[in-house]
């Protein structure tokens, strides 16, 4: 029964996330062949054999999916590893200076691992260095999907961590580390509670601005500004009324179950105002509002045509210093 239960728990992880499930095989074998002993090869073997078949049918999918397509692999430069590291990115921390105390508390850790009578969950500590080496073996992107480095290297923190909390310490050294980590959570709180009130206004704007849309209008979402806590803000348009947005990029990867059933990129580019067309079920929409997040400033030369577009064209329904809406005529 405890197999069947493991069987169903690995399938819904690669459901859920095929990047999660080989992290989650590879920790599983880590896992066994550490609390077994690599010499014990008969044991590891047999328990191994016993959670590859609970997994023989995730794992079949994942090896029909990746040999069913031919995807190029994308590198990060030594330099760009490395500055992951250094500027703690792997930490996201909102303010640079908040990520020290998370340092420190690793450090003091560490220092504190000296005083480790017993060295308990050792797998946990191979497995962060295992996941730290292939951080810099790993492509950071395979195709459509990308961003791997950075999530390989928090999760090789993150087991570091995890490792961390479960050794018995020496005292004064808990001490100090308990000090750090309320010192450290305070400031963390106030950064947060900061970050989340200016963003909150933001989103608000964009409900508020919901409200000037009729519902089950086609709304064109334009995003000129690359900061990561503002992707996919547009969805607020759609909070109070029902909407269709058309910003998921998703849609139209091959690896997604949902798609468009047209293709964007390839439809009478010469004509601007063909962009503001779409096709679901076979049946051609126009898009009645567009809407521009950000300055308007994009190094897209596709965006920034649509935008002129509708500066030229389009009358405008609402204007700030972060959201212009366009009323779509054509």
């Amino acid at each position: 029964l405890f197999y069947v239960k493991l069987a169903v728990l690995l399938l819904l992880t690669y459901f859920a996330h095929s990047f999660t499930f080989g992290i989650l095989c590879l920790s599983l074998a880590i896992i066994i062949i550490s609390e077994k002993g690599i010499r014990n090869y008969n044991e590891w073997m047999i328990d191994g054999l016993k959670v590859f078949g609970a997994a023989i049918v995730p794992i079949a999918l994942s090896v029909s999916f990746v040999l069913s397509r031919t995807s190029v692999y994308s590198y990060l430069s030594s330099e760009e590893l490395w500055s992951q590291i250094t500027n703690f990115k792997f930490i996201y921390s909102y303010q640079n200076e908040t990520s020290f105390w998370i340092l420190a508390y690793v450090l003091f850790s560490l220092l504190g691992s000296v005083f480790f009578k017993v060295k308990n969950n050792l797998s946990l500590m191979y497995l962060a260095c295992i996941l730290f080496g292939l951080y810099f073996i790993l492509p950071d992107g395979v195709g459509y999907a990308s961003v791997f480095s950075i999530r390989i290297l928090m999760l090789s923190f993150l087991f570091l961590l995890l490792w961390l909390a479960l050794q018995k310490r020496n005292r004064f050294i808990e001490y100090i580390i308990i000090g750090l980590l309320l010192f450290y959570q305070y400031q963390r709180m106030n950064e947060l509670k900061q970050w989340s009130l200016e963003k909150n206004v933001k989103a608000m704007e964009i409900v508020d601005l919901g409200g000037l849309i009729p519902e089950n209008s086609f709304i064109k979402p334009l995003r000129t500004l690359n900061v990561w806590q503002y992707f996919h803000l547009s969805n607020f348009l759609g909070v109070n009324q029902s909407q269709v947005i058309l910003e998921n990029y998703e849609a139209a990867h091959d690896y997604f179950p949902i798609k468009w059933k047209y293709n964007l990129e390839d439809k009478n580019k010469s004509q601007t105002h063909d962009f503001f067309h779409t096709t679901l079920n076979g049946k051609e929409y126009s898009v009645d509002y567009l809407v521009v997040i950000g300055e308007g400033k994009t190094d897209d030369a596709r965006e920034l045509e649509q935008i002129q577009f509708a500066e030229e064209h389009f009358p405008k329904v609402y204007q700030s210093d972060f959201i212009t809406l366009y009323k779509v005529e054509i």
